[in-house]
């Protein structure tokens, strides 16, 4: 059976054409679902994401950690405006420091570049709090984001030196 899949210009449809017995379905879709069946279709996430379309809840605290350092400890939650506000990530980081506390996205998020527009704009708001480095720990020195995101920017080091709160090795890359 083969399938050919044709977007219609300016609206949400799909159209699936099956030679064998030449039925035509056509089905309303939200963007979410069209990325997804295109990216299942293909066995891989092909559709690249825009931060644009997605919702950021942005908390801003003092960073307890660090001398309560007003407004410095940040976390932003993202949601999915084209799938039913479905959560997609999170990101926490100390602005001042430069530090990245944990930044994970979901499975179907992951390797479509959302994660790499969610750091650029990270490291904006660290540049604009006048951090010199942006800095993550993890155990893996061949992690698969933090090793190939920003054209390989961030090098591996034993980070301990950045600053006092520091327990282990990672990824830093000055800013």
């Amino acid at each position: 059976m083969t399938i050919f899949i044709k977007k219609l210009i300016n609206k949400l449809f799909i159209v699936i054409y099956n030679n064998n017995n030449n039925n035509i379905m056509a089905k309303i879709l939200n963007m979410t679902y069209l990325r997804n069946t295109l990216s299942s279709i293909f066995r891989k996430e092909i559709i690249p994401l825009e931060l644009k379309n997605f919702t950021q809840i942005k908390t801003i605290t003092d960073d307890v950690h660090n001398n309560n350092l007003p407004n410095g400890y940040i976390t932003i939650k993202l949601y999915d405006k084209l799938n039913n506000n479905m959560y997609a990530g999170y990101i926490s980081y100390r602005v001042y420091i430069g530090q990245v506390g944990l930044f994970v996205l979901e499975k179907e998020y992951r390797d479509r570049g959302l994660g790499k527009q969610i750091l650029s704009q990270t490291i904006e708001d660290m540049k604009n709090h006048n951090a010199s480095h942006i800095w993550a720990v993890t155990i893996d020195d061949n992690h698969p984001f933090w090793s190939n995101v920003l054209n390989k920017s961030f090098q591996w080091y034993d980070i301990k030196q950045l600053h006092p709160t520091v327990t282990g090795c990672g990824y830093k890359m000055k800013i």
